[in-house]
């Protein structure tokens, strides 16, 4: 069984601050659990592979070709971190790609026979630091905290969504008063010159 090594659990308190909220009391304890999550990750990873690689072949496990744009998606990374990404496990024999017969814009990716068996070898490891992890919770508060956690996520994402869209119509919104007004401008100087610009 896996174990959650004792130093994950030691608090670091000089990185903490008394919160005088309950929302400031969630983010001290947000960044606490990331820091002992990332400490068990490591020591997961030391076992088993990096936890992008397992991620990325267990979502190709679940299908049997996989666009290259959708991993994007799924992966929620930049471009050139799945590219790299992809490269690694290409070169380690656990993935192949190649074009899609039907669309030549489009890569697909799928697992290699040596990718099917380690994905069966660490599912059953990384299965097991799941469980070790939130031993502590019944199935109820697990749920419960799914809900939460997936209830703050998507909130968290359509701000950023706005946020993202505002700021490009704050660019759109310059760059079209920037041409109004340098459209006028040629105009004018069209009119008293009779060119053309």
């Amino acid at each position: 069984m896996f174990k959650i090594p004792r130093s994950a659990i030691l608090q670091e308190n000089r990185f903490f601050i008394m919160p005088n909220t309950n929302a400031e009391r969630l983010l001290e304890l947000f960044h606490y659990c990331s820091i002992i999550i990332h400490r068990v990750r490591h020591q997961a990873d030391s076992v088993s592979m990096h936890h992008g690689q397992s991620k990325l072949l267990a979502i190709l496990a679940r299908h049997d070709i996989v666009p290259q744009r959708d991993l994007l998606e799924e992966m929620k990374i930049r471009s050139t971190s799945l590219s790299e990404l992809l490269g690694k496990l290409e070169r380690s024999g656990y993935v192949d790609r190649t074009t899609n017969p039907k669309d030549k814009r489009l890569i697909d990716v799928f697992l290699t026979p040596s990718g099917k068996k380690i994905v069966e070898q660490t599912s059953h490891y990384e299965s097991g630091v799941a469980d070790t992890m939130f031993s502590s919770l019944t199935d109820e508060e697990k749920l419960q905290l799914c809900a939460l956690l997936e209830k703050l996520i998507a909130s968290l994402e359509e701000r950023f969504a706005a946020e993202d869209e505002e700021r490009r119509g704050h660019r759109f919104g310059h760059g079209h008063a920037h041409e109004l007004f340098h459209g006028h401008f040629r105009r004018h100087r069209s009119d008293e010159e009779g060119k053309d610009f």
